[in-house]
C-alpha cells in the first residue's frame, strides 16, 4: 500500500493520470527493472508500450521519495548490499569470513539481482550449495532467471552437481508423460524422473471450457 502511494503521488508529479493507468503495473515493472539490475527504459518505436515510459518517468521519482522517507522496498534489501560489497572490498570480505557456508534453495527461482549478491558474498571457491531443477523455473515473469542454475558451473566451476531423479510422489505413468513433454526442451539439464511405485492409473485429459470450470 505505501509503495501504490509513492507510485500514484510520481505518477501525478508527472502528469500521468493514476485512474488510466494501473499503478500496480507500474510497481511491477519497478520490481522487475531492479531485480535484472537495469533502470527502467522506454524501448524503441513500435516494440514497448505507454507503460515502459511511464515506469521510465516515475522510477526516478519513486526512489527519491523512498529515500526521503528513510526506507526501502523489499527488492532494495537484495539490490543494496551487493552495491556496497563491491564498493567496499572490506565489508565484502568480513561478511565472507562471517557466512562460512551458505545454502540456497529453489534455486531455479533467483534472479539477477539475488545472483549478484550471493556471488558477492560466496567466492568461486566457497562453501556453497545450491537445490534446484530447471524444469520447475516458472517464476520469469517476476525476474526469475533459469540461467543462473543452467549456468551455476560457470559461476562455480569446481561444484559437484548431484541429481535428484527419484521421485516419490507421482506413479510411472505420470512421470513417463511428464518425461515426454520436457525432453522437447533444448535448453534443461539432462534427466530422467523415475519412481518404483509403480505404473499407477492412465493419465485423462479434461479441457474445460473456461477458467472457472478449470478451478472447479
Amino acid at each position: 500500500g505505501d509503495q501504490l502511494s509513492i507510485v500514484k503521488r510520481a505518477m501525478r508529479e508527472r502528469s500521468i493520470d493514476d485512474r488510466a493507468f494501473d499503478a500496480r503495473k507500474v510497481l511491477t515493472l519497478i520490481s522487475r527493472a531492479k531485480n535484472s539490475g537495469v533502470e527502467p527504459q522506454p524501448k524503441p518505436e513500435g516494440m514497448g508500450d505507454d507503460y515502459d515510459l511511464i515506469t521510465h518517468l516515475v522510477f526516478p521519482l519513486y526512489q527519491l521519495s523512498l529515500k526521503a522517507q528513510g526506507v526501502v522496498d523489499f527488492d532494495d534489501l537484495i539490490v543494496y548490499p551487493s552495491t556496497l560489497f563491491e564498493k567496499h572490498p572490506t565489508l565484502r570480505q568480513e561478511y565472507r569470513d562471517r557466512f562460512t557456508h551458505v545454502m540456497v534453495d529453489e534455486y531455479q527461482d533467483t534472479n539477477h539481482a539475488q545472483m549478484q549478491l550471493l556471488k558477492n558474498l560466496v567466492p568461486e571457491n566457497g562453501n556453497l550449495c545450491v537445490v534446484g531443477d530447471d524444469d520447475q523455473c516458472i517464476y520469469s515473469w517476476r525476474g526469475a532467471e533459469v540461467r543462473n542454475i543452467l549456468q551455476f558451473d560457470r559461476h562455480y566451476p569446481t561444484a559437484k552437481e548431484v541429481r535428484l531423479e527419484q521421485n516419490y510422489r507421482s506413479t510411472g505413468a505420470i512421470l513417463n508423460a511428464a518425461n515426454a513433454v520436457i525432453d522437447k526442451n533444448p535448453e534443461r539439464k539432462d534427466k530422467r524422473m523415475w519412481t518404483d511405485e509403480g505404473e499407477g492409473r492412465s493419465i485423462s485429459i479434461v479441457v474445460a471450457p473456461d477458467d472457472d470450470e478449470e478451478a472447479r
